[in-house]
């Protein structure tokens, strides 16, 4: 694991980026889209954990883009994806064999500082209709941004028809 892990938890935190996801529409076509939670972040980190809530239609995770300190523009920098069913606060925060790996690799942040996990590294995650499905996003360094709330871990921050994303930590 590239960050740090058993390392100190901060929370509440909220995940910054962008969650790329399909719905199965009928005649088996699917549609793209996405829940854009990008905002000014205040807080640097390893990574975040974070959960996503479906609503009454199954959705396949394709991708993040993660917002990672502007300093790394124009960078290379390492990243790690896991995930599990339920919630990261079962098991999450304390036994990394809860995880499930979904993507790792080395891309360059883009000069507004976002880092496009290619979706050739990113196995797909499926999430049943109203499932939460934990994530562990991580770099290399502690460039990860994210922001402080006074909002309590798993009140949702945001959400649309398809997806509601919870608060989680840092890490």
């Amino acid at each position: 694991v590239l960050g740090s892990f058993f390392d100190k938890v901060y929370q509440p935190r909220i995940w910054n980026g962008i969650v790329h996801y399909t719905l199965q529409q009928a005649r088996n076509e699917c549609t793209e889209l996405s829940l854009d939670a990008r905002s000014s972040g205040d807080v640097a980190a390893y990574g975040n954990m974070f959960d996503l809530r479906t609503a009454s239609q199954s959705i396949t995770m394709t991708g993040l883009d993660l917002h990672v300190d502007a300093r790394y523009a124009l960078t290379f920098v390492d990243y790690e994806v896991f995930t599990k069913r339920d919630t990261f606060r079962l098991h999450g925060q304390a036994d990394m064999g809860a995880w499930f790996p979904s993507a790792v690799g080395t891309a360059l942040v883009s000069s507004e500082g976002y880092l496009s996990v290619p979706t050739a590294s990113f196995i797909p995650v499926s999430i049943p209709p109203g499932t939460i499905q934990g994530f562990y996003v991580t770099l290399s360094s502690p460039n990860m941004i994210s922001r402080s709330t006074t909002k309590l871990a798993n009140q949702i921050y945001d959400l649309n028809d398809d997806l509601e994303l919870r608060v989680g930590v840092s890490v």
